[in-house]
């Protein structure tokens, strides 16, 4: 068994501590008394110790996981907060390749450019678009693998 220690970091991430094997071994004392110690040293008021084992797989969304009952688990609402930041990202390049594109057009042909340019309107929309769908996922797995049709390639 490996024991970690997870304590809220005050920037609202779960922190994790993995003590190194070498020094619980030297330590001469069983596994969680050195870690219970290792937490007082590093003055953590409030903080659990777990099985390593209880981590997520998946760190797709770390900065989003809690721990309630010495289990982890994906905190939903952050997640989607920041799935939804990756999608920013992509429908920004997705904009900025437009705006090349719309450049173009407008020297060549307007009705393109009004084209072009409704694509980049829809993309502005796209977050209050997706947000009530992205909302409604339960799972992590659903929320990862969820990407808008209007940035599919």
């Amino acid at each position: 068994m490996s024991l970690i220690i997870t304590y809220m970091g005050d920037d609202g991430i779960l922190k994790i501590v993995h003590p190194a094997p070498k020094a619980v071994a030297e330590a001469g004392k069983p596994e969680e008394e050195f870690l219970k110690d290792l937490a007082k040293r590093l003055e953590l008021v409030e903080f659990d110790i777990i099985d390593a084992k209880e981590l997520p797989e998946d760190r797709s969304f770390r900065d989003a996981w809690k721990q309630k009952n010495k289990k982890v688990k994906v905190d939903m609402p952050k997640a989607v907060d920041i799935q939804m930041d990756k999608l920013r990202h992509k429908r920004n390049k997705k904009l900025a390749e437009l705006d090349v594109e719309y450049m173009r057009a407008l020297e060549e042909d307007p009705k393109k450019a009004e084209e072009v340019a409704k694509r980049k309107r829809e993309l502005r929309e796209m977050p209050k678009k997706i947000e009530k769908e992205m909302k409604a996922l339960k799972k992590p797995e659903d929320l990862k693998r969820f990407k808008p049709k209007m940035l599919e390639d």
